[in-house]
């Protein structure tokens, strides 16, 4: 089971909503090593001003507590909105896969 990061973005203005899809689309993942599967950029489908960006960690190689690179991307977003940095891990799963 993945571990699940998210920062979610209220952004100021639409010039910096603009700006912070501009910098993520500048994002390099770092050493897969590490642990980090993958990153996402989502919109929020009813208020389309939010973003939310997903990290999705392997459970072995993410460190207890908040990750450096999601504090780290905290800072650099939080320029554009507020922000709101949460961890999830998943305690159950409903899937097509038991019928």
């Amino acid at each position: 089971m993945d571990i699940v990061e998210t920062l979610q973005v209220r952004p100021f203005r639409q010039s910096d909503r603009k700006a912070a899809i501009a910098t993520y689309n500048a994002l390099v993942l770092p050493d897969p090593n590490e642990g980090l599967r993958e990153i996402h950029l989502l919109q929020d489908m009813t208020l389309q001003s939010d973003l939310c960006i997903v990290l999705r960690w392997r459970p072995a190689g993410m460190p207890l507590g908040k990750s450096r690179i999601g504090v780290q991307l905290a800072s650099v977003f939080a320029e554009f909105g507020r922000i709101d940095h949460t961890l999830w891990s998943n305690i159950g799963t409903v899937n097509h896969n038991n019928v």
